[in-house]
């Protein structure tokens, strides 16, 4: 695996972590940036979208638009895989908590 896979797999678990413990489940594209800014490394919001975008596709997450950012929020298997129910191909696995 590269690492570019590696970072975008990473990123994706971020996001969908991020998205998760929101109590309404969603958040903006400039807010998922922050939190993968914080859990991973820096990434630029075109990026951010990319991943959303196939988070979406793999429906692991909603989109709508809002002008023109994104708005994301997370669907029951994103939140089977994020609580370790049932993995989605392309989205690192969560690791042990403690």
């Amino acid at each position: 695996m590269s690492y570019g896979d590696f970072l975008a797999e990473k990123g994706r678990l971020s996001i969908l972590q991020a998205l998760g413990a929101e109590f309404n489940g969603h958040l903006r594209d400039d807010l998922l940036q922050k939190a993968v800014d914080v859990r991973l490394v820096a990434r630029s919001i075109d990026w951010i979208r990319t991943q959303l975008t196939v988070l979406h596709e793999l429906g692991a997450v909603t989109l709508e638009r809002d002008g023109s950012r994104m708005i994301a929020g997370i669907t029951s298997t994103g939140r089977d895989h994020i609580e370790r129910r049932r993995p989605l191909a392309g989205v690192a696995w969560p690791e042990d908590e403690g």
